[in-house]
């Protein structure tokens, strides 16, 4: 199974930003300075993650959270490499912005003033053209080299049309992309579900 992370809201900085101190201030799920955590596998639940120390998150968990900051001089570590590892998630709550707290309104999600590392499986094909025009109601694929993509691989067809790059940011637009997950390859065919 290849990685599965979803970052809902990620914000680097050119430089490092002053965090409102209240955002942190008493979270049991801070990571202080020069400490090293290791998320177990399995569900978890937190508020806010302040990581000031190295935060590591391997195979098989799912974290719940409101924000993670990589704070200036802390690490964030996701790492799920290696045959037969469970897949990562992130899931961030849809709450409102507490303004009293986050007066900037970064807002929630992952905010990277420290490091933020993420490594998976590799990917045998990460891109690969199609051979014919795929049609919507198409389970099979045809392609111009063997992908050996593993079952399960969710693959994305994009969206096609040569839009203007007024249209690009436009909320209102709807993508016109698919994604589909591999049951099965044999040389150039891909069977997707």
């Amino acid at each position: 199974m290849n990685i599965a992370v979803l970052l809902a809201a990620f914000l680097f900085t050119a430089a490092p930003r002053t965090l409102p101190p209240d955002l942190c201030a008493g979270s049991p799920d801070n990571i202080a300075p020069g400490a090293d955590v290791t998320y177990p596998s399995g569900d978890l639940e937190k508020g806010t993650v302040c990581v000031y120390g190295t935060l590591r998150i391997r195979g098989g968990t799912s974290l719940r959270v409101t924000n993670v900051w990589s704070m200036a001089g802390g690490a964030i570590d996701i790492d799920n490499q290696g045959a037969g590892t469970l897949p990562i998630e992130i899931i961030y709550r849809d709450v409102p912005i507490d303004t009293s707290i986050d007066p900037e309104q970064l807002g929630n999600g992952t905010i990277g003033s420290g490091r933020f590392i993420v490594r998976g499986q590799a990917v045998p094909v990460p891109f690969v053209r199609l051979a014919a025009e795929a049609r919507s109601d198409d389970t099979v694929l045809q392609t111009e080299i063997p992908t050996a993509w593993a079952l399960g691989t969710r693959i994305v067809l994009p969206d096609t049309r040569h839009l203007a790059e007024a249209q690009w940011f436009d909320p209102n637009l709807t993508l016109q992309h698919e994604v589909c997950t591999v049951v099965s390859t044999s040389g150039t065919s891909v069977t997707c579900a």
